[in-house]
């Protein structure tokens, strides 16, 4: 079974370090940044590595002089990351320890940048002044500048050859290169990415589970090598088990909400008893699925919250929880994601205040004329539908004042608010193009998520819409 090979390659070669070490104080500090003087920079880690989610561990303003100081609280290391401008930089921050950085020379996002469904930023280590020899941002770049020319060029002969008989020999150079070492979490790393190669070598999936045995002692769930080796080695892992001998076994886990049984089809094919291990790969295997419709929705969210509810393991419990909250994002039926942005007169305005009336809520911009040409259906809407439907426009736009004379020109009748190139609201509702809408209840649930557009015939969807409530006899004024 190509599994089982896969997973005791991991057991061998993937040795997992003990901890990491004690939580402590991280202090993120920079004294070169004078052309960044007045602007906001959110620092960020990932929740988890299966679903990427992400946390804000520090938010700063820099101060005029170019200079800015923060600091959070870490139990291990982190990759953490910042998006100044065009630029998404990123460095590894250690408890305990001071970060003197180096941000890239200012470059913001212009306004085509932002509406660019396209656009990605260009990624960039951040310089560490106050990093020795052996930082482990200095490792791994290191370590990546030899890795990553032969990762490639070893993924090439394998497709072609089938094997690539130097990487025995690659693998030992660069053990080699870092033996004298004494890093933890870049040990792991660093198995997990020559791992990676070894993967790679071998046909079949149960052959690298066999040969990796150690992999599955303790989760790295923080270690991003890990993380992208466990993922790749359980990619769609319950297509597998479906087509090696557990498919009855696992429509039955699955149809039944049987965690236990679920547990236990991945015990017997894994021959592996660390309950974390195989709880994540459970959660990796629950993931997949739902985006490759294999099976319900609403039975993988049952089997998904039983995992969450009985997780002994708080990391368990975070992963499972992140995994629902990315199932049920933007689910006609939930919350909307709440925000207060400035209107076009400088007062703050509350998503939570607009509760009583519908919310039609639209991402638009002045530079889109797909955007444009709606406005004047917007404003029949609003003069039509004023008493029961609130329409509020969230402007991209790095010019209110441009934006207040053109809708004072066009005389446009509804709530217009101001959204920055710094504004992250488009991306808590996964706006990919503007114009996008949506339709929120008089309690503040998605109902319409996302909603047709004006020239989609909304208004006969929202009319159908009242029809029903008032045949079902619910007053929602």
């Amino acid at each position: 079974m190509r599994i089982l090979k896969i997973l005791g390659l991991f057991l061998l070669v993937v040795p997992v370090s003990p901890g990491h070490g004690m939580a402590g104080k991280v202090v993120i500090t920079c004294d070169n940044a004078a052309s960044y003087a007045g602007k906001t920079l959110n620092f960020l880690t990932w929740n988890d590595l299966i679903t990427y989610s992400e946390d804000t561990l520090l938010t700063v303003k820099v101060k005029e002089n170019g200079t800015f100081e923060g600091s959070f609280t870490l139990d291990e290391p982190v990759k953490i990351f910042v998006r100044p401008g065009i630029y998404e930089a990123w460095f590894y921050a250690e408890p305990g320890k001071t970060y003197k950085i180096i941000l890239p020379p200012r470059c913001d996002k212009t306004m085509k940048d932002v509406l660019n469904p396209y656009f990605r930023p260009v990624t960039l280590q951040l310089g560490i002044i106050n990093g020795g020899e052996n930082h482990l941002n200095r490792l791994i770049a290191k370590l990546e500048e030899i890795f990553s020319p032969y990762f490639y060029h070893h993924a090439r002969k394998v497709f072609i050859d089938k094997k690539d008989t130097t990487l025995n020999r690659f693998i030992q150079s660069v053990r080699d290169t870092f033996v004298d070492v004494d890093n933890p979490f870049f040990s792991d790393y660093l198995n997990a990415r020559l791992a990676m190669l070894t993967v790679m070598n071998m046909p079949e999936r149960a052959s690298v589970l066999d040969e990796y045995r150690g992999f599955g002692k303790k989760v790295l769930f923080h270690n991003p090598a890990y993380m992208e080796l466990f993922n790749q080695v359980f990619n769609r892992y319950f297509d597998y088990l479906i087509h090696h001998k557990y498919k009855t076994r696992l429509i039955s886990a699955i149809e039944t909400t049987g965690r236990d049984s679920l547990i236990g089809i991945i015990k017997s094919d894994l021959a592996l008893d660390y309950e974390d291990f195989v709880d994540m790969v459970a959660l990796k295997g629950i993931y997949d699925a739902w985006y490759n419709n294999t099976f319900s929705h609403d039975k993988l969210i049952a089997l998904l919250e039983r995992f969450i509810v009985l997780a002994e393991n708080p990391e368990i419990r975070k992963v499972g929880m992140d995994i629902k909250k990315k199932f049920t994002w933007l689910q006609a039926g939930t919350q909307a994601p709440d925000f207060v942005l400035p209107a076009l007169d400088g007062q703050k305005k509350h998503l939570a205040g607009m509760k009583g009336k519908y919310v039609y809520l639209n991402f638009s911009s002045r530079l889109s004329y797909s955007s444009l040409r709606e406005y004047p259906l917007l404003m029949r809407l609003q003069e039509k539908y004023g008493n029961k439907l609130q329409i509020v426009t969230v402007a991209l736009e790095d010019h209110p004042e441009i934006l207040k004379s053109f809708v004072q020109e066009k005389g446009y009748n509804w709530t217009f608010l101001i959204c920055g190139d710094t504004c992250n609201l488009p991306g808590k509702y996964n706006v990919r193009v503007y114009p996008t809408y949506y339709l929120i209840d008089p309690d503040g649930k998605l109902i319409l998520s996302p909603a047709p557009a004006p020239t989609e015939d909304f208004e006969s969807r929202f009319r159908g819409l009242l029809k029903k409530v008032r045949m079902e006899g619910v007053s929602i004024f």
